[in-house]
C-alpha cells in the first residue's frame, strides 16, 4: 500500500503529530516569535523553498503551501491579528508539556584543520565568536567577538545571528533566527559547523562499554584496538598508563598519522570534570605553536575522554634519558636547543595564562627527522591536579618542581621553568637533580640542599649554559627566571656566544 504524500513533513519538516501546523510552525520560527524582521524573513525562506516545486509533480501541494505560509506571514505581521492568533493558540497549547529538544552536537570545522565534537545543552545558551566570553571561541579573524548563538527553545534548537558582520549562515542561506535540524550545515566567517543528532559519535563496530565503570577496574584495551573513533582507526599502543592508553591512529579520510590519547575512567570523572576538559581544549585552540604538540579535536565514548593530537615521530626525553647509560651523554648543545625549542612553546602558553604544571622528560618529544622539541600533555593540566598529598612515588619524581611538592605557593609559569630545568639536567647528565625513592627524601633535598653543579657529571658543558640551568632549579621561585621569555633573552645570548642559533 503506498503512502500518502505529505508535504508538511516531506518539504517543512513538519511531522504527522504537529499537524494541522500552526503559523510559526509553517514559518519555521519560535512559538509566539514577535520580531517582524524574523518574521519576514523566516517567511521569505519557506517561500522561496516552496516555489521549486510549482511547476514539479506536487504543483498543487506547493502552492498550497504557498498560500498558507503567505496567510501566516499577513498574520503574525499585523499586531491585532497576531494577538488573537497568539491567544487562541495559548489556549490550546497551555496545558501541553513541550518535550525538549532532541540531543544534538556540533561537529566543528576550521580552515587549519582544528576539528571539535561540541554537545549542545538545553537551557544553555551556546554563544560562537572570537570574543572571550564566547562558550565555543574560534581564533578566526572573519568571526565578530559575538557572532551567533544557539539555544534550545521549546523541543528545538535555535540559531540567531548577533548583528554579526560577516553574517551566519544556514544550508548557504544567510539566516537571522531559524530552527536546526540534523545534518544543517552552518557557516560564521570561514569556520564551517554540522548539526549532527545525538550527543556524542559512537564507538564503531564496538561492543557495549558500561556508563560506569569502578576507578579500579583496567581499561580494555582490546576493545579499542582495530576500532574507528569519530575518523580515527586505532591501529596499535603507543602508551599504557594509569590515567590514559595512547594509540597510534590513523585519519580514515586524510590517510594521515595521529595520537588518540584515551583517557581512563576514574571516580573524580563527574561531568563537573568533563566540562573542565572541554573548557581547556577550547583555550587550547588559541595555543598554536611549533614546539607544542598540536591538538585536532576531542569526544567523548560513555565513561571515556578521548583527545586527538599530532604524531610526533621519534622519542620523548625519557626515552632519550634511559639510553644515556648505553649511549653515553649527548652533546650539551642537544640540550641547548631542546631548552630553547620548549621556552618558545612555553612562551605561548604564557601569552593565553596556561600553565602545564608537569613537565618532565615523558612530557617532551623529540622529532626524528629534525630533532625539534615539542612539549605534550600541555592540555591536562587542569585536568589532573596534583597536591603534595596525593603525590605518588615514581620514576619521574626527582624532576619536580617545589612548589608541587611542598605545597608552599601556588603554581604559576615559573614551576614549568623549574621543571624544563630538571628535564634538562637529566638529559645532560643522566639523572635528575635529586636522586631519591620516596617523596620524604624529595622534600628534604629541596629544602636543605643544592643540585650539584651539572660539569661535575659532565665536563664539557659550557659554563654559561650551566648557569642557565642553574637558574631555572632554584628552590625559591623569585630566584628563577621570572617569564619564559627571559630564559629566551639568554638562550639566544648563550647561542650568539657558542656560534649556534635556533630558528
Amino acid at each position: 500500500m503506498s503512502v500518502p504524500f505529505d508535504p508538511y513533513h516531506k518539504w517543512l519538516g513538519i511531522p504527522q503529530r504537529d499537524q494541522p501546523a500552526t503559523h510559526y510552525r509553517l514559518l519555521g520560527i519560535d512559538q509566539f516569535e514577535d520580531d517582524p524582521q524574523v518574521v519576514e524573513a523566516a517567511a521569505d525562506r519557506q517561500m522561496s523553498y516552496l516555489r521549486k516545486y510549482q511547476k514539479g509533480e506536487h504543483a498543487a501541494e506547493a502552492q498550497r503551501l504557498l498560500n498558507e505560509v503567505s496567510r501566516a506571514r499577513i498574520c503574525l505581521l499585523k499586531p491585532e491579528s497576531r494577538s488573537a492568533y497568539d491567544a487562541a493558540l495559548r489556549g490550546e497549547v497551555g496545558s501541553k508539556v513541550v518535550p525538549p529538544p532532541p540531543p544534538m552536537h556540533l561537529v566543528v570545522s576550521q580552515e587549519d584543520g582544528f576539528l571539535i565534537e561540541w554537545p549542545l545543552v538545553a537551557d544553555q545558551i551556546c554563544l560562537i565568536g572570537r570574543g572571550p566570553v564566547a562558550t565555543l571561541r574560534f581564533n578566526d579573524p572573519y568571526t565578530s567577538r559575538a557572532h551567533c548563538q544557539i539555544e534550545s527553545r521549546g523541543s528545538r534548537w535555535v540559531i540567531t545571528d548577533l548583528d554579526s558582520t560577516m553574517g551566519t549562515f544556514v544550508n548557504g542561506n544567510r539566516v537571522r533566527r531559524v530552527a536546526l535540524q540534523p545534518d544543517d550545515q552552518i557557516v560564521v566567517g570561514r569556520t564551517q559547523m554540522r548539526v549532527t543528532a545525538g550527543i556524542v559519535p559512537p564507538l564503531v563496530e564496538t561492543p557495549p562499554i558500561a556508563d560506569t565503570v569502578p576507578a579500579s577496574t583496567k581499561n580494555r584495551i582490546e576493545d579499542f584496538l582495530g576500532k574507528t573513533i569519530h575518523h580515527y582507526f586505532l591501529e596499535r599502543v603507543l602508551a599504557d598508563g594509569a590515567r590514559s592508553t595512547v594509540f597510534l591512529a590513523r585519519h580514515v579520510e586524510r590517510q594521515r598519522d595521529l595520537v588518540v590519547q584515551i583517557l581512563k575512567p576514574t571516580a573524580r570523572q563527574d561531568d563537573l570534570w568533563r566540562r573542565q576538559l572541554v573548557s581547556d581544549f577550547k583555550v587550547m585552540l588559541e595555543i598554536k605553536h611549533p614546539n607544542l604538540v598540536r591538538l585536532h579535536s576531542t569526544g567523548r565514548l560513555g565513561p571515556y575522554c578521548w583527545l586527538a593530537m599530532e604524531y610526533v615521530p621519534g622519542e620523548n626525553l625519557k626515552q632519550v634519558i634511559a639510553g644515556i647509560k648505553e649511549n653515553g651523554l649527548p652533546d650539551w648543545r642537544t640540550a641547548f636547543r631542546v631548552t630553547h625549542d620548549i621556552a618558545r612553546a612555553l612562551a605561548a602558553a604564557e601569552s593565553q595564562q596556561v600553565i602545564h604544571g608537569n613537565i618532565r622528560p615523558k612530557s617532551i618529544l623529540l622529532r626524528s627527522p629534525d630533532k625539534v622539541a615539542k612539549l605534550a600533555d600541555l592540555m591536562l593540566a587542569n585536568t589532573w591536579p596534583v597536591s603534595p598529598a596525593n603525590i605518588a612515588p615514581h620514576a619521574d619524581l626527582g624532576y619536580m618542581s617545589p612548589e608541587r611538592v611542598l605545597g608552599t605557593s601556588n603554581l604559576d609559569h615559573r614551576s614549568d621553568i623549574y621543571g624544563l630545568g630538571a628535564t634538562v639536567y637529566g638529559l645532560l647528565t643522566g639523572r635528575p637533580p635529586f636522586e631519591v625513592d620516596s617523596l620524604l627524601q624529595l622534600q628534604h633535598c629541596l629544602t636543605n640542599e643544592q643540585p650539584l653543579p651539572p660539569t661535575r657529571h659532565n665536563a664539557s658543558i659550557s659554563a654559561g649554559f650551566e648557569g642557565v640551568v642553574l637558574r631555572m632549579l632554584a628552590a625559591n621561585p623569585e630566584a628563577r627566571y621570572q617569564s619564559a621569555q627571559e630564559l629566551i633573552t639568554d638562550l639566544k645570548r648563550i647561542g650568539r656566544e657558542a656560534g649556534m642559533s635556533r630558528q
